[in-house]
Parts: C-alpha cells; sequence; structure tokens
C-alpha cells in the first residue's frame, strides 16, 4: 500500500513491486529490496522505508506491506 500526498491530497495505491503509479501527472516506480523495504522513486526524490533522500518539493510518502490474514 503506497499514499502519497503533495498540497493536501493524497492518493492512495495498492500495487506492486515493479509498478509505477502517477499522481498529478508524476510517476513513481514501487519496487521492493532484498532486504525487504519497499522503495518509491520520483522523478528527484526516492524514499526507502521512512527515510527521504532528494529534493523538497512537499511530496510526502508512506508505504507499508499489505499483510494478509488467515
Amino acid at each position: 500500500v503506497v499514499e502519497i500526498c503533495r498540497a493536501g491530497r493524497c492518493r492512495t495505491f495498492i500495487t506492486f513491486s515493479g509498478q509505477q503509479v502517477r499522481v498529478n501527472g508524476d510517476a513513481y516506480d514501487v519496487l521492493y529490496s532484498a532486504e525487504g523495504k519497499i522503495i518509491v522513486a520520483g522523478r528527484d526524490q526516492v524514499w526507502i522505508g521512512s527515510q527521504t533522500v532528494g529534493g523538497s518539493d512537499g511530496v510526502k510518502v508512506q508505504a507499508r506491506l499489505l499483510e494478509g490474514r488467515s
């Protein structure tokens, strides 16, 4: 589950590694690392887990694994 917020507006996606999601014309690649971290890569920013690397255009990303129930 990936939530991307910009300027107070948020979009939530259920997706998987290797997919691309779009918000307001911007594309974000969603990846899952060998270490078990979710990576969301935008044009000039990368989010790894809860760490943000790159520009500061006010975009906030939250990502988590969708847990199955048994």
